[in-house]
């Protein structure tokens, strides 16, 4: 089947006229000549969006995760110590820098432990440039260290680290466990954890945690997920003096069924339909059915975990919904 590309009467005129205006109308003369080129370049517009510590924090952790954040693609060979660099006064600090291209960041972690209660400047020059061979607005910004001896990672390992649907609630959660991590001299009581989730596909922003927990937790809820979802976790140890481990280690968990999100619009579809309640009540003379199905609460309360009033299936021990179980369960 040929396509045919179709222009409204205006759109031939208008064409007419460009090409008329820029001399290709086919007369050797007489047209307008095309206008001059632009003498010099507008102002770049390649520039960084988002910096990890911000400019001018206080109290950074001597062993600091950097991250930077732009408007175009990086392009990563144009990425290098001198063009992003980590600098004590004019001293350069060996740094580690590696390219997130899934979030666009550049990652700067230094290579050594930086000087405690020092300020340090991230510089970062027109060298870089974006997919485009445009070069950014050079920008930098500086943050100061905390004061402390503490100059050692926290260590976060894969043992025990799970995640699953968070039993007993009508939300969408996911509970995630693991075991202590270790910090050298310091007792595991006193680390704490952040957690860092992803959608799919996975892509880990390392300055924004979901969550953080008290020293010595080892469980966290995450919230306000979506239903039927798959989602990806990262938990992070952190010690008192602000370091972090590096550990990338993830937990894959789908979530449940949401009683909110997708059962209640279907009771309150269709079976309100059938059992239109007197003052909040609804039955059906056979099998005596009640429910109150006036708020998704409502509902829950005399569904999941209620013995039927249906006689036989009472008998059978089965529930009107007994989660996860739908062969004991009266309601599907």
């Amino acid at each position: 089947m040929s396509r045919r590309l179709l222009f409204p009467a205006s759109g031939l005129i208008a064409l007419c006229a460009f090409v008329h205006a820029c001399g290709g109308g086919g007369s050797s003369g007489g047209g307008n000549p095309p206008p001059a080129p632009n003498p010099s370049p507008g102002p770049t517009t390649f520039v960084s969006t988002s910096q990890f510590p911000a400019n001018s924090s206080v109290d950074v952790p001597v062993q600091p995760l950097i991250l930077v954040g732009f408007n175009d693609i990086v392009n990563p060979v144009t990425m290098t110590s001198t063009t992003v660099s980590l600098n004590l006064g004019a001293a350069p600090v060996a740094s580690t820098l590696t390219y997130v291209a899934c979030s666009n960041q550049v990652q700067l972690v230094p290579n050594a432990a930086l000087n405690a209660g020092a300020v340090y400047t991230v510089n970062l020059t027109s060298g870089l440039m974006d997919d485009d061979g445009e070069s950014l607005t050079a920008m930098a910004f500086s943050f100061t260290t905390i004061s402390t001896t503490d100059t050692t990672r926290p260590t976060f390992t894969a043992a025990g680290f799970a995640g699953m649907p968070n039993p007993g609630t009508e939300t969408t959660e996911v509970l995630l466990t693991w075991n202590d991590g270790t910090d050298g001299a310091n007792p595991a009581g006193t680390i704490s954890y952040r957690v860092y989730q992803s959608n799919q596909p996975v892509c880990f922003n390392y300055a924004t945690p979901v969550a953080q927990t008290g020293p010595g937790v080892l469980q966290a809820v995450v919230p306000g997920l979506n239903s039927r979802t798959l989602y990806s976790f990262v938990v992070r140890a952190v010690d008192a003096a602000g370091n972090e481990s590096l550990n990338t280690t993830q937990v894959n968990v789908t979530t449940f069924t949401s009683f909110i999100q997708n059962v209640y619009p279907v009771v309150t579809t269709f079976c309100a339909a059938c059992h239109n309640p007197p003052n909040g009540q609804a039955w059906m003379n056979t099998p005596q059915i009640t429910m109150d199905y006036t708020t998704s609460q409502t509902v829950y309360n005399t569904w999941v975990g209620v013995v039927p009033s249906w006689p036989a299936a009472a008998n059978a021990g089965m529930f009107r919904v007994d989660p996860g179980d739908p062969n004991n369960s009266f309601l599907w």
